[in-house]
């Protein structure tokens, strides 16, 4: 699948979810106002690599996490 799972399973509330390549080149940004358990991100168009994922939750807190997207 070309898809990035984000899961929340303590239903944080979700602002936005902002991937970026190593060099810090916007990819996609989705802007959310949800507390689901699970968000997704299309990567289709993404190259295998390692990329950023930032999510800020509603309360202004920032999390930032590496991701490795490979092979279709």
């Amino acid at each position: 699948m070309s898809q990035l799972e984000i899961h929340n399973p303590q239903l944080l509330k979700i602002a936005s979810v902002t991937l970026y390549d190593v060099s810090g080149k916007l990819i996609t940004k989705r802007t959310l106002s949800s507390n689901e358990r699970k968000q997704t991100i299309n990567t289709k168009r993404c190259s295998s690599g390692m990329y950023i994922v930032e999510i800020k939750l509603e309360d202004n807190q920032v999390l930032n996490k590496k991701v490795i997207l490979s092979g279709r």
